[in-house]
């Protein structure tokens, strides 16, 4: 039942605006880009934070993880 509600239009359960990765149309393609749509703080374009909890808030893998700005060999 949750799949067929999106096989239509794409869900955007927290309101940001961008819809759910997970909604699939009958091909299985995505209907929208949102990695989280549990969070509104979680989409693609969004800011990604360097935090402890490791949180993608952009959506994009290559960009999570720690940052070592001054190259020293350790995280931020």
């Amino acid at each position: 039942e949750e799949l067929r509600r999106c096989v239509n239009r794409a869900i955007d359960a927290d309101g940001d605006g961008i819809a759910a990765a997970d909604c699939v149309d009958a091909r299985g393609t995505p209907l929208g880009t949102d990695c989280d749509d549990a969070s509104a703080a979680v989409y693609p374009g969004a800011l990604e934070l360097c935090d402890a909890m490791g949180l993608d808030e952009d959506c994009d893998p290559a960009t999570l993880g720690g940052r070592d700005l001054d190259a020293d060999g350790f995280v931020d």
